[in-house]
């Protein structure tokens, strides 16, 4: 009976998964949720010494009051403060990615850029 246990437990997992992946989702919901929970990141955007905020926090937030067209005034603050955060020296390994955290004193990942974003400033 215990070698059986281990193919029940799988056959359970995965018909919860395929009712998970079935069901709906709701799109504006998901938007207003990610623009709900955002506000902790406009507030690290107001202060990023003391919150020290991931770069990602800031393109996602962007991203989502895009898509639920909200506070559109936010948008410029945001994009500079995650820019305060890029590799601008274009002689760096590093050149376009991001630090991770507002405290990381540089990036520490070349091959890696937080959310797939890039700023350029040409």
């Amino acid at each position: 009976m215990k070698a059986s246990s281990p193919i029940f437990l799988s056959i359970a997992v995965f018909s919860a998964i395929a009712t998970v992946r079935s069901a709906p989702m709701d799109r504006t919901a998901i938007i207003q949720r990610a623009v709900a929970t955002g506000e902790q990141t406009w507030a690290a955007a107001q202060d990023p010494e003391r919150q020290n905020p991931r770069s990602s926090e800031f393109f996602s937030y962007a991203l989502a009051l895009c898509e639920a067209t909200a506070h559109p005034e936010r948008l410029e603050q945001l994009l500079a403060v995650a820019a305060r955060m890029q590799d601008l020296n274009p002689q760096s390994d590093t050149y376009g990615n991001f630090r991770w955290n507002w405290s990381d004193t540089n990036v520490v990942s070349r091959h890696v850029v937080p959310g797939g974003f890039y700023l350029d400033k040409t």
